[in-house]
């Protein structure tokens, strides 16, 4: 009984050893811990506000650009015409910008400088493809001219906002079949018709220049 209460201290007065020398360890650990994080912390804050000074200065530098084209009876009418067309477009100038500012500081229309005062007006070409099954050359032909004088003169209002004609009728520049599967791998073989055609438009004869204005946009 003396011998297992014997064993029972020693193994008691051993433990308590061992955890007085680990107390140092505990207490550096505890120390060392804190600071990390407190390192860990300055070094996120850092990080952060690294990134919030990129954004700033992409935002100072923020700038959209847009430039419209306009005709006109003479050099006057055509710079007048640009200007409205400047005033209707500048919205998207300020979108580009606002994009690269990111809501950080806001955009505003800082120029509208004229990029050319007057030239000849530059034509607007068309062009259309024509791929189906069941048909025949007359219709392919005939089919891919309509469709690319549309496709010229569409360009042309779009581009000038005025009315359009065709200034070079609709041409076929490639003709030529092909035989298919209906359903890629299988099924009955067709002959299709395929023809390319081309055409050119411009603004109708009254409209003798062209000019164009660029619209810039950048931040306060």
């Amino acid at each position: 009984m003396k011998n297992l209460v014997l064993g029972f201290l020693v193994i008691v007065s051993f433990s308590s050893a061992m955890a007085q020398q680990q107390r140092p360890n505990d207490k550096s650990d505890g120390q060392h811990n804190p600071q990390q994080q407190q390192d860990d912390q300055r070094r996120q804050e850092e990080e952060r506000r690294r990134q919030e000074e990129e954004k700033r200065i992409r935002a100072e530098n923020a700038e959209g650009r847009v430039t419209v084209t306009a005709v006109g009876v003479d050099q006057r009418d055509c710079i007048n015409q640009a200007y409205i067309r400047a005033d209707q477009r500048a919205g998207e100038a300020i979108n580009e910008c606002d994009l690269q500012a990111q809501g950080i500081m806001r955009c505003f229309v800082t120029d509208k400088r004229i990029t050319n005062y007057g030239s000849g007006i530059s034509a607007t070409f068309g062009s259309s493809k024509y791929d189906e099954k069941n048909s025949n050359e007359d219709t392919c032909r005939n089919t891919s001219i309509v469709n690319a004088e549309g496709d010229a003169l569409n360009n042309c209002q779009r581009q000038y906002s005025v009315a359009c004609q065709i200034t070079s009728r609709g041409t076929v520049t490639d003709h030529h079949t092909d035989t298919r599967r209906r359903y890629i791998i299988m099924g009955p073989k067709e002959e299709h018709q395929i023809c390319s055609a081309s055409a050119i438009a411009g603004p109708v004869s009254q409209y003798t220049t062209q000019c164009s204005i660029e619209v810039v946009a950048r931040t306060h």
